[in-house]
């Protein structure tokens, strides 16, 4: 299977200070070769959702041992795979948010009955997925992969990653009617027989969803895609909640909003994006209030785990 160079992958990553110049010749080959293990090729990787789909895949712990490759290896893999989803969402200027099925591509991959995710694993998985959310509603946009590209532009990776992990740690998880384990305090996931359970400790223990009926119920659920994370109060609902307090991201909307062609969606900003480069709304921006608004936003943000089909039919998110 020939493997050629993704010329502009590798730019991206340099463009946007993910990684240097050397580094991102080692991030494109990761990806090359993470998608030569499952027999595929980026030329059939043209949305997130697919690669969401290989990077669940690829990220259970006996993996490693499964393709006869270090565990480092398969890090490196997934550091590579989640970046390339990255750009593909920076840079695809179709509509992909429906849900792609890729049956037909990973239909041969061994569905273990068993799966365990480490809590690293786990936690740049829901980073990812985090910071490639999106969002724009009527009068203010939150385009955190926008904002992510700022801080990282300007030097200020560590400030925009801290932030977000404080994000992360603190997702809820459902335990019992009433009791619930954050994030930061597992150690790993497990889905066994349909169940869903996460280690606390010493103890395994089997984890709830919220159900639309404000009842808990066991997750059923047999990969870890149909694990959502939810937002227990809307992104919507604190955005116009807060929307007196965020100055600087009424402006950043007012300029996308005023832009040549209309900026409304993730598609249209990438188009934006590839005619106009960065450089005009890192100017229309101040990064110190941004940082300020964006903690504000995080400061009254609540996050649970959910069942994926229960949190799609929840409404605006």
């Amino acid at each position: 299977m020939k493997k050629d160079k993704n010329e502009a992958f590798m730019s991206w990553l340099v463009d946007n200070n993910i990684t240097s110049s050397e580094s991102a010749i080692s991030y494109d080959s990761y990806v090359r070769n993470a998608l030569f293990c499952l027999n595929l090729h980026t030329s059939q990787i043209h949305t997130i959702n697919v690669i969401e789909e290989v990077i669940e895949a690829l990220s259970a712990t006996d993996i490693a041992q499964k393709y006869n490759k270090s565990l480092k290896t398969i890090q490196n893999y997934l550091s590579g795979l989640r970046a390339y989803g990255e750009f593909l969402n920076d840079i695809t200027e179709i509509n992909t948010e429906e849900v792609n099925t890729i049956e037909n591509l990973l239909g041969f991959v061994t569905i273990d009955e068993e799966k365990v995710y480490s809590f690293d694993t786990l936690s740049k998985n829901f980073v990812f997925r985090l910071i490639t959310q999106d969002r724009f509603y009527d009068d203010i946009y939150f385009p955190i992969s926008l904002i992510k590209q700022f801080f990282y532009k300007t030097n200020n990776k560590s400030t925009f990653d801290t932030i977000v992990k404080s994000m992360i740690d603190g997702i809820k998880i459902h335990y019992s009617e009433k009791e619930v384990i954050l994030f930061k305090d597992i150690t790993e996931l497990r889905i066994e027989n349909n169940s869903v359970l996460v280690v606390s400790g010493n103890k395994n223990v089997v984890i709830y969803t919220p159900t639309n009926s404000s009842k808990f119920e066991p997750f059923t659920s047999s990969k870890l895609s149909d694990i959502s994370i939810d937002h227990i109060v809307s992104q919507h609902s604190i955005m116009q909640e807060l929307k007196d307090k965020l100055p600087g991201l009424i402006k950043l909307t007012e300029v996308l909003k005023k832009a040549p062609k209309k900026v409304v969606s993730r598609p249209t900003l990438a188009a934006y994006k590839k005619k106009y480069g960065l450089d005009q709304l890192l100017q229309s921006v101040d990064l110190v209030q941004l940082e300020n608004e964006l903690r504000l936003i995080i400061s009254n943000t609540e996050l649970q785990l959910m069942d994926r089909k229960l949190n799609i039919s929840k409404g605006k998110r």
